[in-house]
């Protein structure tokens, strides 16, 4: 007679058990998966959200009006050193403005001369009829900036006007305003005080790179409604002041996105290396 094999039958609330938690493992990989992929649809959205100028349904009055440029109460030049170029600016005005910014290069990655780092970034802007109107809102309205320069679009029957558009270099030596400065994106509303000027940079440590001059110069322009090369607003920043982000949702709901993705990234790659440590 051949002897049977035994099977060992698990206790019927052990098989439960195991079941559940295999469920409940189930349910909570898909709820992982889920709210990883949720974040992952919400970044992009917010990305592009942040940055809709045309989503601006309520500027600040203060934009209805045309930047002010008054004579110079003081015309001593500005000087300042930095990352080996001594920048001497010749002021021409005093310049104050209220605008919506429509788009916003930074420089400060990709900056051809360490001179131009001075400028670490343009605004190109409108106000006036454009804002009141809400001209700015049609749908065929668009900008985009390049090579210190801001191109726009629109139809006939969106009115709206390039005479109300500047596309700005800011000069900021202060670092609090610097800051501020960086945080600004499409569709903020903002209110900048300073002066228009002329930039002289001369290279003081003898190392030029490949695009560097030993003398560079940047002249503003003084007129507004102008176009072309030189037509752009060279303005020594004094004063800055947010009025209104654009679209403040998107804008903070973007870095809860960006952080809470890498922490888990981070996290599940800690995991990983873990277990193999913990298997050795």
């Amino acid at each position: 007679m051949i002897p049977q094999k035994q099977t060992k039958i698990k206790p019927k609330n052990e098989s439960v058990d195991y079941a559940e938690k295999k469920f409940n493992h189930q349910i909570n990989k898909r709820i992982e998966r889920i709210f990883f992929w949720s974040l992952v649809l919400f970044l992009i959205v917010s990305f592009f959200a942040r940055n809709n100028f045309k989503s601006v349904k309520s500027p600040n009055s203060k934009l209805f009006n045309e930047p002010i440029r008054t004579e110079l109460a003081d015309s001593s030049p500005i000087e300042f050193s930095q990352d080996g170029f001594k920048f001497t600016l010749t002021p021409l005005y005093e310049y104050e403005m209220s605008a919506l910014v429509v788009n916003r290069l930074d420089y400060t990655w990709f900056s051809l001369t360490r001179a131009s780092n001075a400028f670490p970034m343009d605004l190109c802007m409108t106000w006036g009829e454009n804002i009141r109107s809400g001209a700015y809102r049609h749908s065929s309205v668009n900008f985009r900036q390049d090579f210190r320069f801001c191109f726009g679009n629109w139809s006939r029957e969106s009115n709206f006007s390039w005479a109300e558009v500047s596309n700005n270099h800011l000069v900021i030596e202060d670092e609090a305003i610097r800051k501020k400065a960086m945080s600004i994106v499409e569709g903020d509303q903002i209110h900048l005080r300073g002066k228009l000027v002329n930039v002289k940079a001369e290279n003081m440590d003898g190392n030029l790179g490949k695009y560097e001059n030993q003398i560079s110069n940047w002249n503003s322009s003084v007129k507004l409604g102008d176009s072309g090369a030189g037509a752009c607003e060279v303005i020594f920043v004094e004063e800055l002041e947010i009025l209104k982000k654009g679209n403040p949702f998107f804008f903070h709901g973007f870095k809860f996105a960006l952080y809470a993705l890498l922490s888990i990234i981070f996290w599940k790659v800690g995991v990983f290396f873990y277990e193999i440590w913990r298997e050795k």
